[in-house]
Parts: structure tokens; C-alpha cells; sequence
């Protein structure tokens, strides 16, 4: 009886919207209340150019976006561009979406692939995180500190 109800109810489409910009100005503004970040990366998924709400071209300098890094992974098998310099959907996220210092664009061909793409997105970001820091001034002598080694040179000379 339970099979035969859940069989009978349609499936309802999702919204095809993609509101991109949107989504970079939110997550920009959520972003912004966690001051105590040291790293301030917002990655944005998406199988589609922006149609709804801001488009991210039109951003420019939003005062929400400052010190904030975009980076995104590109879901479908169109994301490539195409010869002849027609832009793909890879293109478009590079071109548009992503922003920031050291910003990139990920691709998984589809929805299968998704989690290999995921993987080598986090890698990269990743890749040069400091996990912490040592006084160093403190620790290895400099130009004005020859050194313990220099001063026991320099009494038995």
C-alpha cells in the first residue's frame, strides 16, 4: 500500500534557478560575521550559468566580497568549451564566479564524478594552509645575533 502511494505521487521539477551572485553576496555576508577566520574561502557548486538575482559579473567590489576567496566546481559534460572559442560553462565560472587571490575553478564531468572533483578541489585549497607559527626572531639567530656558535668562536680565538 505504501509502495503503490509513493508511485502514484508526481514528482515535482525543482526550480531551475541559479542564482549565483546571489549565492557569493549571502555567503560573502556570513562570512563577514566570523571575523575570526584566518582564511576566508567561499566555494560555490553549480551545473549552470547564473539565471536569477545579481549576476556575478556585476558584483564588482561588493564591500561583502572584500578579502573573500570564490572558488568553484563546475558540474556537466558541456563545462568544456567547445573549438572554435565559444565558452563553456568551465569558462563562464572562470570568467565570472570565481574571484579572490589564488582563486580556481574545479570540473567534474557529472554528478558521478563529483566527489573525485571535490576531493582535488579541497586539496588544492588545502595545499598551502599554515596549521601553525613560531616566533622565529626569537628562535634562530639573525644578522644583529651571530649566535651562541659565533661568541665561542670568537673567545677562543
Amino acid at each position: 500500500a505504501v509502495t503503490a502511494r509513493l508511485r502514484a505521487n508526481a514528482r515535482t521539477p525543482a526550480d531551475p534557478s541559479k542564482a549565483l551572485g546571489t549565492a557569493v553576496v549571502v555567503g560573502g555576508r556570513l562570512l563577514g560575521q566570523r571575523p575570526d577566520c584566518w582564511k576566508r574561502t567561499l566555494d560555490i557548486s553549480g551545473d549552470g550559468e547564473s539565471n536569477t538575482g545579481p549576476r556575478p559579473q556585476d558584483l564588482g567590489a561588493a564591500p561583502e566580497l572584500a578579502g573573500i576567496t570564490v572558488n568553484a566546481l563546475v558540474i556537466g559534460p558541456d563545462a568544456i568549451a567547445p573549438p572554435g572559442g565559444a565558452q563553456g560553462l568551465l569558462g563562464y565560472f572562470e570568467t565570472y564566479v570565481i574571484r579572490g587571490p589564488g582563486a580556481f575553478a574545479e570540473h567534474a564531468e557529472d554528478f558521478a564524478a563529483y566527489e573525485a572533483a571535490m576531493v582535488r578541489k579541497l586539496l588544492k585549497e588545502l595545499q598551502g594552509m599554515v596549521v601553525g607559527t613560531a616566533e622565529l626572531a626569537e628562535t634562530l639567530p639573525g644578522p644583529a645575533d651571530p649566535g651562541p656558535a659565533a661568541a665561542a668562536r670568537t673567545e677562543t680565538e
